[in-house]
């Protein structure tokens, strides 16, 4: 089963969200992710949008999402809204 990584390159926390388009296993819950923290979650191949926004913010929060075919696994880098590497 392929495996997203995300991890957080940036000053503060982040909240991160995965879809769960290709398993209905797959928890869609937000999830704080610590400056230099990483978390993986387990999708089985096909597209799921992976959101970012920064923590503290509230539901007004700025979000930015990224939509990625997940076929050997991806990693995602959250460096800042503006950069977002994805592997």
């Amino acid at each position: 089963m392929p495996i997203i990584v995300v991890r957080n390159k940036h000053s503060t926390e982040i909240d991160v969200f995965v879809s769960n388009y290709t398993t209905s296993k797959g928890n869609e819950d937000w999830f704080t992710l610590q400056p230099e923290g990483e978390d993986s979650w387990q999708r089985d191949e096909g597209w799921e949008l992976v959101a970012f926004r920064v923590n503290g913010n509230g539901i007004h929060a700025p979000r930015k999402g990224e939509y990625i075919q997940v076929n050997q696994g991806r990693i995602l880098i959250f460096h800042s809204m503006e950069n977002i590497q994805i592997i």
